[in-house]
């Protein structure tokens, strides 16, 4: 025996065995003899010249009993070729032969056990309504006596439930890191460039189709007051789902990628170029599977359109236009879809004609129609065409020969001109004249040229915004007085005293009053606590309260307090503030008023707040011709100007006399009331006559395609030189008013605010 010391001092010496020759006196070459070492017994040493160490066995010997323990089976067990023998030569049988891997020493992790968690009753609640939902779908099972436990932690979600999660902090720091790369971010993003039609679709519960190993299961084992459970599916939250996931969506999708979609974890992306037009196409779309099913055999064949051209011909017969067709079509009433009605089969006699078929026939054969009238009108017609080279061309006025073209090279040539490899998208006229200019000619370019450009979508998605107003205008007025208030809040303004940078305002659609109180923080609670302070405790319950649709008014708080007094709570059209145009108006007038009362000393507009009020509430407004305040309390206040230069009121002033003329005046404020409702109707009237001046209508019905305005749904921030003006199309599924709308998207889904016609287009398709 020796020993040496290990170079870190922090080490202590460590004995080493080693062998020497005198160790191999008296052993015979070759010997499978055991290991023969020397060593010193007792103190005094006593020498003890060979000890003899039994090596073991030379086969790794299991017997059967150890292996049911390890949880091992026959079927894991492979044949022995050879036999084996024990000490006493004697032949054993063997089971068979398995190879398992071995770690020799102890983990050098640790198992963690966190300490319990208390939780709320509501979140309680929220635990045991989701552990009972896991345990329904057999996502997680009872474990006893467990080696990892952590707690669970809950997530409040934006609509007001919960989330529950399970903190694997301690157990992803244990575990080895799965290195599967996943995708980069940028680079999808560019992948998906290029494609009209972009299919989103989310995993949902992906990560809980994928079985935990049975050894790793009570390593997600987390702790409730229900019980302690783990996981028998892979949860959320462990290190290495998403990678192991990611390996899963390639394997699955390894074709695809690339090509048709992008993965990233559990969000796929289906990129494509064409999109369904219309929904009743699933109708169709189920009905052609179930037929089908009844058909031997079928090939559906794909051939160019020059290929097919008697079938592009007569599904253009229906919009060709000729002038010896009839303009006038029988109507028909189709009392249920065609889908669902009687089979029928129509036999489709006699040849594809177009416009050019009379004028060819009478230059090269001279044949006319029957009737006298349109003989005599094909004659004066076809003086201006000629037949070259087996072509029909039209004598121009401005330029050469033009090449007639039938309707379906004529479809053709708009959309090549339009949105070809030289197309700019040209307005129909402009359309219409440059194809003119190379040649071409058929009688209806003029129309068929406004008709792609009102169909194009990529031109309607990047329309113009039309500055025309859509309906007429629609005046609100006040049934009685502190009946009806309009309110908003005007921000930003310049951080004053106590951090208040906000006004809350609220005016009266009949008095005009006006009620303000500066903030600090514009919350749900400051805008409920609000409404009620200043306006019911002081003017009564209102019928009627029009507010934006910020979340100060549309939280449940304020819903709560309008639906519980039976207060009619309106939210204004998104991005249309004219709708409470009212306070708008009084909104600028305050803010002006604070601007030249405190020019550059803006930080104090909350000490100047209730003077700009003061005079506001007594100075005559225009459409009532009243102050609020007589229309209030049926006298006018008495102002500094009053007292600074007395008045003939103030210096006549008596307190008995006083009394009676607030009551009679008290008795007159009906009339007065009256009377100002009367002018404020005459206003409104001349108000509208000049805004009507500058409408142009645009109507839109339900069941109509409009476009919406991306500014308008907030998404302007997002825009780029490039990005559309407008996003669609969406479905109108009702008409509030005029000019007032409720839309939804293609997936069916009403969107919750209205939208006003100045924020939507007509889309056609």
């Amino acid at each position: 025996m020796a020993e040496r010391g290990h170079r870190d001092k922090r080490f202590k010496k460590a004995a080493v065995i080693t062998f020497e020759g005198e160790d191999l006196e008296g052993v015979h070459h070759p010997h499978q003899d055991p290991l023969v070492i020397s060593a010193g017994i007792g103190d005094p040493c006593h020498c003890v010249k060979r000890i003899l160490i039994d090596g073991g066995s030379s086969v790794d010997i299991l017997f059967l009993t150890t292996l049911r323990k390890l949880k091992l089976t026959n079927e894991q067990l492979s044949l022995q070729a050879g036999p084996v023998y024990d000490v006493s030569n004697i032949p054993v049988r063997l089971e068979g032969v398995i190879v398992q891997p071995v770690t020799l020493g102890v983990y050098p992790r640790q198992a963690t056990h966190n300490k319990k968690r208390n939780f709320t009753p509501e979140r309680q609640q929220a635990i045991e309504e989701e552990v009972t939902r896991l345990l329904r779908a057999r996502f997680i099972r009872d474990v006893k006596y467990p080696l990892w436990v952590a707690n669970v932690v809950m997530v409040k979600k934006a609509n007001g439930s919960w989330r529950m999660c399970v903190d694997y902090s301690n157990l992803n720091q244990a575990f080895p890191k799965d290195s599967f790369p996943l995708p980069i971010i940028d680079q999808l993003v560019d992948a998906t460039s290029g494609h009209e039609l972009l299919s989103f679709m989310d995993a949902y519960s992906g990560y809980n189709q994928i079985k935990m190993n049975p050894t790793d299961e009570e390593h997600t084992t987390f702790r409730t007051d229900m019980g302690v459970y783990c996981y028998t599916v892979m949860p959320f939250g462990l290190k290495n789902a998403g990678a192991t996931f990611q390996r899963l969506m390639h394997k699955v999708f390894k074709d695809m990628l690339g090509k048709i979609m992008e993965v990233y974890v559990d969000d796929m992306l289906v990129e494509g170029e064409y999109k369904a037009k219309n929904g009743q196409l699933a109708q169709y779309l189920a009905l052609a599977k179930s037929l089908l099913t009844k058909i031997p055999s079928h090939q559906v064949i794909h051939i160019p359109r020059e290929q097919n051209t008697r079938a592009d011909a007569l599904s253009k017969l229906a919009t060709s236009s000729a002038s010896y067709q009839s303009r006038r079509r029988r109507v028909e009433d189709v009392m249920t879809p065609n889908i669902q009605g009687p089979w029928e089969v129509s036999t489709i006699d006699g040849k594809v004609t177009s416009w050019m078929t009379p004028i060819r026939e009478y230059l090269e054969r001279g044949q006319l129609p029957d009737d006298r009238i349109e003989a005599r009108r094909l004659r004066i017609r076809a003086a201006a065409f000629a037949i070259i080279d087996g072509e029909l061309y039209k004598q121009a006025f401005s330029g050469p020969y033009l090449k007639c073209l039938p309707a379906s090279e004529a479809d053709y040539a708009l959309r090549e001109v339009h949105g070809g490899v030289c197309g700019e998208h040209l307005g129909g006229k402009a359309l219409a004249c440059k194809i003119l200019r190379q040649g071409f000619y058929w009688p209806t370019m003029k129309k068929d040229a406004a008709e792609l450009v009102q169909n194009c979508k990529s031109c309607q998605l990047h329309a113009n915004m039309p500055h025309q107003l859509p309906v007429a205008l629609t005046a609100l007025q006040g049934a009685r007085p502190f009946a009806q208030w309009g309110i908003d809040i005007l921000d930003p303004l310049p951080v004053a005293s106590g951090q208040r940078k906000f006004i809350i305002m609220a005016i009266n659609y009949f008095t005009k009053w006006v009620e303000a109180e500066p903030l600090a923080k514009i919350t749900e609670e400051n805008t409920t606590q609000f409404v009620w302070k200043n306006i019911i405790c002081r003017f009564g319950i209102p019928t009627i309260i029009i507010a934006d649709n910020c979340t100060q008014f549309t939280g449940k708080s304020f819903t709560k307090l309008c639906e519980d007094l039976k207060i009619n709570l309106r939210h204004i059209a998104v991005a249309h503030p004219q709708t409470n145009s009212q306070i708008e108006v009084t909104n600028r007038t305050i803010l002006k008023g604070l601007k030249t009362r405190l020019k550059e000393a803006g930080g104090q507009w909350v000490d100047a707040l209730p003077n700009v009020l003061w005079a506001y509430r007594t100075t005559e407004r225009t459409p009532t011709g009243e102050t609020p305040y007589n229309l209030c309390f049926g006298s006018e206040a008495v102002i500094p100007v009053d007292i600074g230069r007395p008045s003939t009121r103030v210096e006549t002033f008596d307190a008995d006399k006083n009394e009676d003329l607030l009551r009679e005046n008290l008795d007159l404020l009906a009339e007065v009331r009256d009377t100002s409702a009367l002018r404020m109707a005459d206003y409104q009237r001349h108000v509208a006559r000049f805004y009507d001046k500058r409408v142009k209508p645009r109507p839109i019905s339900v069941r109509d395609l409009v476009l919406r305005s991306l500014e308008a749904a907030g998404k302007g921030p997002q825009q780029n030189k490039l990005t559309t003006a407008w996003e669609g199309p969406y479905v109108v599924t009702a008409v509030l008013k005029p000019g007032t709308f409720r839309i939804r998207n293609a997936l069916g889904k009403t969107l919750p605010r209205t939208w006003n016609a100045q924020n939507l287009r007509r889309f056609y398709q």
